[in-house]
């Protein structure tokens, strides 16, 4: 584990570099393995004007990208073939319900990735 902790610390001048070039104030990365975190990087303030530093216990306002980093997530299952962009939500995720038989019974991870299944 050591050896890729020092290869991703040495991305920290590229990463202050990106930031400047696009404005952005603040960063944090995170790394985990399967059961553990093995690196965290922060950079700039959680809070531009009171200076206050990234920690990891950020909590950044990431709005709509959550629809693209679910997405990417996917892909990578569907890549490893533990999953298909047909597969059913009801076999992904037992607890799923919905009051449409026809959704319950139907919906596929594709169909909640392009929302058109009508569920808010």
């Amino acid at each position: 584990m050591a050896d890729i902790t020092v290869r991703l610390r040495r991305l920290s001048h590229s990463i202050e570099r990106l930031m400047a070039i696009a404005g952005t104030p603040s960063v944090a990365i995170g790394v985990m393995t399967k059961d553990n975190p093995i690196f965290y990087d922060n950079h700039g303030f959680r809070d531009v004007e009171k200076k206050l530093a990234v920690t990891e216990d950020t909590i950044f306002p990431i709005c709509s990208l959550t629809k693209a980093i679910t997405a990417a997530g996917l892909g990578l299952l569907v890549e490893e073939d533990r999953v298909s962009w047909d597969s059913l939500i009801k076999d992904i995720l037992p607890d799923f319900r919905s009051v449409s038989p026809v959704l319950h019974n139907n919906t596929t991870m594709m169909d909640i990735l392009r929302h058109r299944t009508g569920m808010g």
